[in-house]
């Protein structure tokens, strides 16, 4: 007996999963390639197609960052080892990998993290990693520019709705917790509210 339900903790932790649906249903995200078989010469096509100069790739199923690797495009064109490389050291522990374009603003805004309790809104933290390397240093600061939580809260009442239903004993419950998290700026726009993205 485990509460929330396998079928809605599957759902957020396979990120691939996840982010299939909301792009179906247009809440904002990244863009992303899911990549189960790891053709080189494929993947490099599909993000110069795409138009993306740095990117990285993650791991389904991984966690605290294990995994996530930035690469340039052209230092990849020049050298496709760099992608070799990466899946050969991957890939036995990993069935899929979810490539991005990297977005500067990440670094720079941070990230948003919105907690949601019973479904309601309950507050947000920006978080910003100001580390530099292999150091984790991160700041915490309530989110105050009001157009920001309020694009954040807008998005994030979309994505409750999409998540699993939870039920037990036959009767639909709503989730005791959920943190959606959100940063700036989709497709490296400017910084405003509406470039924000889960």
């Amino acid at each position: 007996k485990v509460f929330p339900p396998m079928n809605f903790l599957e759902f957020i932790w396979a990120k691939d999963k996840y982010l299939s649906v909301f792009q179906k249903k247009q809440i904002p995200i990244s863009p992303t390639l899911i990549v189960s078989k790891y053709s080189t010469t494929k993947i490099l096509g599909d993000i110069q197609k795409k138009g993306w100069k740095q990117f990285i790739i993650k791991p389904v199923g991984g966690t605290v960052a294990i995994g996530v690797q930035r690469f340039k495009l052209n230092q990849c064109l020049q050298n496709p080892l760099l992608i070799t490389n990466y899946f050969d050291e991957h890939k036995d522990y990993y069935p899929k990998f979810l490539i991005q374009e990297l977005i500067s603003g990440f670094t720079k805004y941070g990230e948003i993290k919105m907690f949601w309790i019973n479904e309601q809104y309950s507050y947000a933290v920006n978080t910003i990693d100001k580390g530099s390397g292999d150091q984790d240093q991160y700041t915490v600061k309530p989110v105050t520019n009001e157009k920001i939580l309020g694009r954040c809260q807008e998005i994030g009442e979309k994505t409750l709705q999409l998540l699993p239903k939870i039920k037990v004993n036959n009767k639909i419950v709503k989730p005791v917790l959920v943190r959606t998290d959100f940063t700036c700026c989709q497709g490296n726009k400017q910084h405003t509210p509406n470039n924000y993205f889960l």
